[in-house]
Formats: C-alpha cells, sequence, structure tokens
C-alpha cells in the first residue's frame, strides 16, 4: 500500500476562454496540460470548482454522483458536441461544503452537472477525469464584495484535500472580438490586464473589487462580471503564505485574457 502526506491544497484560476479549447491544441493547452502533471503529483481528493456560467439568484451546488457535462453553448459544431469528460460528482464533498454554511444559505441542485467553464479546462488539467468535481454557483443577487467574504469561508477545504479553482476571465468582451485565436490583443484589454495582475502581485483585494477604477478600460474589458467573479473567488482563498505564480499569459480572439495563475 502507498501512503503519502496530504499537502495543503493550492488554489487556481484558469482563463477558459473558447469552449473550443477543450478540444484544440494551443500553447494554452499545452501550458494547461503541464500543469495537470504536476498538480497530480500531490493528488486532491476533489475538485472545487466556480465557473463564469453558473450565476443564478441563489448559492447552489452540485449534488450528484453522475458524469453529466452540459453543451451550454451552440454554434460549434458536431465534434465539439460529442466531446465526453467522464469526471464523477461526489455528494460527501457537496454536503461538507454546505457544513459550512449556515442552514439554508447554500442549496443543492442533484441533476445538474458541470458547465464548459469547468470541463473544458479539466479536460487538460486532469485528462484521466480521476477526480471527483463539484461546482458552486455565484449568486448575482450579492456584490462582489460580499462574493468575497462569503467565499473565504472555504479556504479550510483546502487542508482536507480540496482543490479550489475559478474558471472566467479577466478581459471577457466580444466587442471587436477578432475570428484569428492569435490575434493581437487590444491596447486597452492588455492595460486592463496588467492593472489587475499589478493588483494580484500587491494582494489588493479592495483594488480588484473596485475594478472600475482603473478607468476606461475596464468598461471594456468587464461589460459584465460573470466573467470577472471566479477571479474574485479564487483571491478569496488567499493565505498570506501563498506565493503568485503566473502559469499562462496571453490572449486569444484579441478581448479574451487567458491569464491563469496558482495559489499556493
Amino acid at each position: 500500500m502507498e501512503y503519502y502526506i496530504l499537502r495543503t491544497q493550492p488554489v487556481l484560476f484558469i482563463g477558459h476562454g473558447s469552449p473550443m479549447n477543450a478540444i484544440e491544441k494551443s500553447n494554452f493547452t499545452e501550458a494547461l496540460n503541464a500543469w495537470g502533471m504536476r498538480l497530480i503529483k500531490n493528488p486532491p481528493k476533489v475538485l472545487l470548482c466556480v465557473s463564469a456560467h453558473w450565476f443564478v439568484d441563489r448559492f447552489i451546488v452540485t449534488n450528484n454522483e453522475d458524469s453529466n457535462i452540459m453543451y451550454d453553448f451552440f454554434g460549434f459544431g458536431d465534434k465539439l458536441n460529442k466531446f465526453k469528460y467522464m469526471y464523477k460528482g461526489s455528494k460527501k464533498w457537496s454536503k461538507r461544503i454546505q457544513e459550512i454554511y449556515d442552514q439554508g444559505e447554500i442549496s443543492t441542485d442533484d441533476a445538474r452537472g458541470i458547465d464548459h467553464g469547468v470541463w473544458s479546462v479539466l479536460a487538460h488539467l486532469f485528462p484521466k477525469a480521476q477526480i471527483p468535481v463539484v461546482q458552486l454557483s455565484m449568486n448575482k443577487k450579492l456584490s462582489l464584495e460580499e462574493h468575497v467574504n462569503f467565499y473565504s469561508n472555504l479556504h479550510i477545504l483546502r487542508d482536507e484535500g480540496a482543490l479550489i479553482l475559478g474558471s472566467g476571465n479577466i478581459v471577457h468582451s466580444f466587442a471587436g472580438i477578432r475570428e484569428e485565436i492569435e490575434a493581437n490583443p487590444y491596447d486597452w484589454a492588455l492595460e486592463f490586464d496588467e492593472k489587475v495582475k499589478a493588483s494580484i502581485l500587491n494582494n489588493s483585494i479592495s483594488d480588484l473589487i473596485h475594478y472600475e477604477n482603473f478607468g476606461h478600460c475596464a468598461k471594456l474589458a468587464v461589460p459584465t462580471v460573470e466573467h470577472y467573479l471566479p477571479l474574485l473567488f479564487a483571491m478569496s482563498l488567499k493565505r498570506e503564505s501563498d506565493k503568485i505564480k503566473f502559469v499562462f499569459e496571453g490572449f486569444q480572439y484579441s478581448t479574451l485574457s487567458m491569464r491563469c495563475f496558482e495559489l499556493s
């Protein structure tokens, strides 16, 4: 029998971009593959994920054991629609997440699977789908600061074996989006991405919450908050001892920041 010492799990933020990243190869997906090979050396017990694509009017956690990925998009072709990621859910970890909060603060969904913001990146990080996955929603009734305060309670799960992942995009705009995946980003997109990077390095949660103070670039980079919020989810779980490692930096289609980082 093999034994290993369970170490505190990291927190990840991943810019997921187009769902086509699940099946296409690029420098971005190669970085995810290499990242996953390193992460599995300290295998987590569960993957707790928040995605830009579950933004509803309350907090909900998936609560089933099935492999049920959602094709929550259209127009990307049969190859993507036939893609499978054969993960398992976990009722045990769903219950554990609920235990952290007062009764009723988090409801459960026994039928929902994971959306493309989750499986499109897990397909590269953990292609064998050997780690159970639980997804938690975002709550559109709450402010960004309230989200940070709410999510921060989950930090104890890192010591229990949960690898925690936020999946969104720091810059996510369809205004001026280009068809070429490697098209150069706009100046406003680069400006906002760099200002966010500086705030991450400075551990300035307040600046990240009040990103509108970054100027005109913020209005273009974050037309709606659902892709930005998973960044705050990840940062809410940062510990003073954590180091920040930017695993990937770059853009796709000019207006999608694919920046990824790890807190560990």
